[in-house]
């Protein structure tokens, strides 16, 4: 491991051995509906930035008392523009330490005053075209709204070796064409917006109770307009240190991708689909596979009911793995009736674009069609563990894409709630005795129960153990909400006479002698 770690900090060295950062320092103010313009020079840089060598990040430091008024685009000496903010942040006030880069965050995930890295509007790797980056390059603010004043103090641009790329790992590729797709509600213009749900069905027929243990079979139905798309994007992690792809990571994790969704556009009166990309988080890159898993893809768990309609906020009993998913057309919901389903329980068997889709499968492109599901069986994940869980009536709970990482048509239908009557989690306790349930006058035996909620013994201790010095007949019973459960029964004896000893599971060689 050791000499791991020690390759993985070389190879960071030599990443980042040549990383440069040219700064601009000052006070420029930002007025009213002007432009206003930073320079940075930069030389002393290769003659060429491409994806080795190249601009990586940009940050800013800026006060405003409403950042949504403001429009920050980037211009390199040859005078190629990215955009990097615009109408972002609300009516929220400042940027302090705001980096964009290829590798960084959706925007969304940080709070005012933004100190951190996101992801700007541009592509920022598309500067490294193999222009010459030595000149002076400008940070172009504009305030596009009336009211608010703010003013520029900080500016920073880095080049660096492997620079972040904005392009996916064999990502998407070719036309999206589709002369058949329709919009919800007739319009004639719109996003084919996937949406996602969980399935009753799947896990009602399909789940598994054994003592301690709860099983399930997982399915996620796409019952929207469109295809859920995603793909890996050229910028990976290892924890939350950014690496070269194909980096091994020196702690033995899986690499993460920066992954992001396609959404199509369908355009009145045109066959081909427009489509446009978005950021949805972070995921699990599995090299051996050469596959991602969307972490966190379905979330189940065991709870009991309450009057309030929400099953998200039921109490908690019993809590599974969240399960990671490669998203792949695994069934139809053609042929599997029920599979499926509406926001009003009605069993759906196809949707206005059935099938629909460009990418499926378990690799680096993936995808789940209109009218077809992903499932997750029985053997594939880790069970909800059952700790002093009584034997009831419970709703497993499942709800698809938790984190809300990826956009859809229907926020408001991805949780299901199945009812379960769980049968085998109160048994009897049973009895083991530390030795003999022989003994001499004086002497005493350990009586252990078996792991059981709220024990009551036939003497009154509550206790998992008791120490018995009397002749007698001794059980212990468990009580597991109306349910009560006795164990067979210990008998143990107090002599003065020479006998053979006697245990509750085995006869060993022996006599006791009492004096």
């Amino acid at each position: 491991m050791k000499k791991l770690f020690t390759i993985f900090v070389l190879l960071l060295c030599s990443v980042f051995a040549k990383a440069q950062t040219f700064t601009w320092n000052g006070f420029m103010p930002i007025f009213d509906l002007q432009t206003d313009t930073v320079p940075i020079v930069v030389s002393g840089l290769p003659s060429v930035i491409d994806n080795s060598f190249g601009i990586g990040h940009a940050c800013v430091t800026i006060t405003h008392t409403y950042d949504n008024d403001l429009s920050i685009t980037l211009m390199s000496p040859n005078g190629s523009l990215v955009t990097l903010l615009q109408n972002m942040g609300g009516s929220n006030d400042n940027f302090i330490g705001s980096c964009m880069g290829m590798d960084g965050t959706a925007f969304t995930n940080l709070i005012a005053p933004y100190t951190g890295l996101f992801v700007p509007v541009g592509n920022l790797a598309s500067m490294n075209n193999g222009q010459n980056p030595n000149g002076t390059w400008k940070l172009i603010v504009t305030d596009l709204a009336n009211a608010d004043t703010g003013s520029i103090h900080e500016v920073n641009i880095e080049f660096t070796n492997n620079p972040p790329g904005g392009g996916s790992v064999g990502g998407p590729t070719g036309i999206a064409v589709c002369a058949t797709c329709v919009c919800p509600g007739g319009a004639t213009d719109c996003d084919l917006l996937p949406d996602m749900t969980s399935s009753y069905k799947e896990i009602n027929l399909n789940h598994s109770e054994t003592p301690g243990f709860l099983d399930i079979s997982n399915a996620t139905p796409n019952i929207g307009y469109g295809p859920i798309e995603i793909y890996g994007m050229d910028s990976c992690f290892c924890g939350t240190t950014h690496v070269p792809c194909g980096t091994v990571c020196p702690n033995g994790d899986d690499i993460q991708h920066v992954v992001k969704q396609r959404v199509y556009h369908k355009t009145a009166g045109q066959d081909t689909l427009s489509f446009y990309d978005r950021f949805a988080g972070m995921m699990t890159y599995h090299a051996t596979h050469g596959h991602i898993h969307v972490d966190n893809w379905a979330q189940y768990t065991l709870r009991v009911a309450t009057s309030n309609p929400d099953p998200k906020t039921w109490p908690i009993i019993g809590t599974g793995t969240k399960q990671s998913f490669c998203l792949i057309n695994l069934g139809s919901c053609s042929s599997n009736p029920g599979e499926c389903v509406d926001n009003n329980g009605n069993t759906i068997l196809t949707v206005p674009n059935n099938g629909v889709g460009f990418h499926t499968g378990c690799g680096l492109n993936q995808g789940i069609y209109p009218g077809q599901y992903d499932v997750y069986s029985m053997g594939l994940n880790e069970p909800i563990v059952l700790n002093n869980v009584c034997n009831g009536t419970y709703y497993i709970v499942s709800i698809t894409d938790p984190d809300n990482n990826f956009l859809e048509s229907d926020e408001t239908n991805n949780t299901v709630a199945v009812p379960i009557t769980l049968t085998q989690q109160s048994p009897a306790p049973s009895i083991t005795a530390s030795g003999s349930t022989t003994i001499c006058p004086g002497d005493s035996v350990t009586l252990n129960a078996s792991i059981a909620p709220n024990y009551l013994w036939s003497t009154g201790a509550t206790t998992q153990s008791i120490v018995v010095n009397m002749s007698g007949s001794y059980t212990v019973s468990s009580t597991c909400g109306s349910s009560v459960s006795t164990s067979s029964p210990v008998v143990v004896t107090v002599t003065s006479s020479d006998v053979t000893p006697t245990f509750p599971s085995a006869s060993l060689p022996g006599v006791i002698r009492c004096v």
